[in-house]
């Protein structure tokens, strides 16, 4: 790369140099750089130099102004990498933003929620929940929503069935055990012969450390029960819970 300026002083040690003429135009001003190389170099030691100039003695003086200058050249080229990489971050976190500017935008408010009644078998507590649903992007909402409350969250289980009519007439039903296997099917089971539609109901247990077999099942299709006739609904009015719960949203 610097053809005849660069010399091999000695190979053996590895000591080779390189001579700048010519210096500002001046033919009779050089300088030299005498380097040493390590075996090792580059991966694990470095090289070691040393600067000579042909004549005058301010050689030293230049040397030191030069490498402050090489290295406030290099902080600068730092200072404005970090600009530029602040600007990037700033940018995308102003784009983060507007998205979730956006998406806050479309996310549909959580339905009225009604909560039945808990009511305790054996040490363990049962509360049903209720919300008229007309999407299906309303029931995580719902459960979500639901167990913002840290008491229903570190409950033992929170088991839910829905049934929802859409808008092309199609009726779409889906339940979740939550842990408690076969619970989620029998709430489900629970809407279909009261021909509930538009709704989900949720249903919160608290295991109090005795097990109650079979028994279980009953309790929580009970919680669910009471709750629906306790707002008046049942298999001769199909709608009334739906307009109600509209009404008081009204």
């Amino acid at each position: 790369m610097y053809e005849d300026e660069w010399r091999v002083e000695d190979e053996i040690n590895r000591r080779f140099s390189l001579q700048l003429s010519d210096i500002g135009g001046q033919q009779d001003q050089s300088v030299t750089l005498y380097v040493n190389l390590p075996e090792e170099y580059p991966s694990s030691c470095p090289p070691t130099y040393e600067i000579s100039k042909n004549k005058g003695d301010c050689i030293l003086y230049l040397w030191i102004d030069k490498v402050k200058s090489f290295f406030e050249e290099l902080q600068q080229n730092d200072l404005m990498s970090l600009k530029i990489d602040d600007s990037i971050k700033n940018d995308d976190l102003q784009t983060v933003a507007k998205n979730d500017l956006d998406c806050e935008k479309n996310i549909q408010p959580c339905p009225e929620i009604f909560h039945g009644e808990p009511f305790t078998e054996r040490k363990s507590t049962f509360q049903a929940h209720i919300a008229e649903i007309r999407d299906v992007h309303q029931v995580s909402l719902v459960v979500q929503t639901l167990r913002q409350n840290k008491k229903i969250d570190n409950a033992t289980h929170n088991m839910f069935a829905y049934r929802l009519r859409r808008d092309d007439g199609v009726l779409v039903s889906d339940c979740d055990d939550d842990g408690e296997t076969h619970a989620g099917s029998r709430l489900l089971h629970l809407l279909e012969v009261m021909k509930v539609v538009n709704l989900i109901v949720i249903v919160t247990r608290w295991y109090g450390g005795i097990h109650l077999g079979p028994d279980r099942f009953k309790h929580i299709n009970n919680a669910a029960r009471f709750l629906l006739e306790s707002l008046g609904f049942d298999k001769s009015k199909v709608e009334k819970f739906c307009k109600t719960t509209t009404q008081k949203k009204r």
